[in-house]
């Protein structure tokens, strides 16, 4: 067995892949497998993959996929082959420091955790630069430990699905039966929510180790793609799911919040910022939702965590979407 399993789902990002596989190859811990699993990609991504995979054949593992799973669905390939004791997952156009993988790894097998997290950081590439918005200030703080009710309520009401810059228990991974849905983007606004709520300890690195790169073709950021309202599928799959598991009943009002701000207060920012115009339908698809699954919103003892702009938006989706529509244009452009 492997130490770790790193996890590459690559679609449209052969720019970016040499930078973020030498990042993963150049990791301080050498116990480790690359699997790197080509969604369907159009580019000439396939190539450089086949010649890490030849250059490294006892590390680099090239899957190639002939049809589009998004990451998700990768991920989940990806995870079946995997050998390693811990998964971690790395998206193709982003990097890690050469000793993210040795700390979290080190954390995890001295606490027995079922999840190690470190930070992660936005980062800009100008030319052959890249630079941090910030600059990173290593403190090896250790946080965390066992989980209890009120840590995983914390953690249903925070703001943070991001599914990379961990690593993973595989054990705890299959035993609870959580994947990613596939075939839709905001896979981790799913797969998160099933992590916290099952694992039994959570350990997190106050170092910022985990590079993901902003640019104009990434996934969220990709302009006018129709599948940013995957929003709108993700989270009724989450809260279906979350029922059929047994979870709704106890950890009900963190979750019909999580479920709220995720589908009411930040989806209708996130369509108008990436969408020329928005389809009037999906504000009336979503008002219907809320009516039916979460109708009593503004009595949830989480709303105050949402920001006021967004309250305001809600409260206007509620009377009338076009007039909320109206609000966006007047007060985003």
């Amino acid at each position: 067995m492997k130490q770790l399993s790193i996890i590459v789902p690559c679609h449209n990002a052969a720019d970016f892949l040499v930078r973020c596989l030498d990042s993963i190859l150049n990791q301080t811990i050498n116990d480790l497998e690359i699997i790197c699993v080509n969604d369907a990609s159009p580019d000439h991504g396939i190539t450089i993959l086949r010649n890490y995979e030849a250059r490294f054949p006892n590390k680099v593992t090239v899957i190639d996929l002939k049809e589009n799973v998004r990451q998700g669905g990768a991920r989940n390939v990806g995870m079946r082959f995997a050998k390693g004791k811990y998964i971690g997952f790395v998206d193709a156009d982003d990097f890690i420091h050469q000793n993210m993988y040795e700390q979290l790894y080190t954390i995890a097998e001295e606490h027995d955790a079922d999840v190690v997290v470190c930070k992660s950081i936005n980062t800009y590439k100008l030319n052959t630069e890249y630079y941090s918005e910030k600059t990173p200030t290593p403190s090896g703080t250790v946080s965390g430990g066992e989980m209890n009710d009120v840590k995983r309520t914390e953690l249903l009401t925070n703001n943070s699905v991001a599914v990379w810059g961990k690593i993973y228990k595989k054990d705890f991974i299959i035993q609870n039966n959580i994947l990613f849905p596939e075939k839709l983007t905001m896979e981790d606004i799913f797969f998160t929510p099933l992590v916290n709520l099952y694992a039994k300890s959570i350990y997190y690195i106050d170092d910022y180790m985990y590079f993901r790169l902003l640019h104009q073709n990434s996934t969220v950021h990709n302009k006018n793609s129709s599948h940013i309202y995957d929003r709108l599928k993700i989270v009724p799959l989450l809260l279906e799911e979350l029922k059929k598991r047994g979870f709704y009943k106890k950890y009900k009002d963190a979750i019909d919040y999580n479920c709220m701000r995720h589908y009411y207060s930040v989806s209708p920012v996130v369509f108008f910022n990436t969408m020329n115009t928005i389809e009037l339908d999906r504000l009336y698809e979503m008002r219907s939702f809320i009516r039916k699954h979460i109708p009593n919103y503004n009595n949830n003892p989480y709303i105050h965590k949402i920001p006021a702009y967004n309250k305001v938006l809600m409260s206007l989706l509620d009377v009338d979407p076009e007039v909320a529509y109206e609000y966006l244009k007047s007060t985003l452009l």
